[in-house]
This record gives structure tokens, C-alpha cells and sequence, in this order.
């Protein structure tokens, strides 16, 4: 792949967010806490839509995947936390 090819497939901010159907501002928030994969030009930041949008699906499937996976049981006990505060019921009035 040529270099020109390879700088074509970068977009600005304005077009991947437009191409992508999310906010702008969603987007360079994702960005800036380093969620979705960018290049940061100067005060510029550019996007591979294709690996943008992999990265959003990836992470969408993790978040289903938690969602639908069985909480752990706490077997009906307190946390010990609770029981070692004054007042709550440890004994430790």
C-alpha cells in the first residue's frame, strides 16, 4: 500500500463521526481517553473509520457478553466491610 493510500483511509474527526452515525463530541471523548484507536496531528485527530468501528463492535460485544454472564453469589453474607462499622450491626456500639 502505497503512502497515499494509506493517508486517504485517515479521516478527520467532522467525517468519521458523520460516517460512523455518532456525536462528534462522543467521539473525541473516546479518543482522548485513548477507547478508540486515532492519530493525533498537532492539535488534529484522525480516524481509520474501518478501525473505529471494529473497535466499537469489539468493545459493544464485550459489554453483551458481561451482561449475560451469571453475577457471583454472595451466599447471603454482609460484607465484612459493613460489619466492622460502628452501628452497623457488628456488635460495636
Amino acid at each position: 500500500m502505497s503512502n497515499a493510500q494509506n493517508h486517504e483511509s485517515f479521516m478527520s474527526l467532522q467525517r468519521t463521526a458523520a460516517r460512523l452515525g455518532v456525536p462528534i463530541a462522543y467521539l473525541r471523548r473516546e479518543a482522548e481517553s485513548n477507547r478508540v484507536p486515532h492519530l493525533r496531528v498537532g492539535r488534529r485527530l484522525l480516524f481509520s473509520p474501518e478501525a473505529v468501528e471494529q473497535a466499537l463492535i469489539e468493545r459493544a460485544q464485550e459489554g453483551a457478553k458481561s451482561m449475560t454472564e451469571p453475577a457471583p453469589e454472595s451466599g447471603g453474607a454482609e460484607s465484612p466491610l459493613r460489619n466492622d462499622l460502628p452501628g452497623a450491626g457488628g456488635g460495636d456500639a
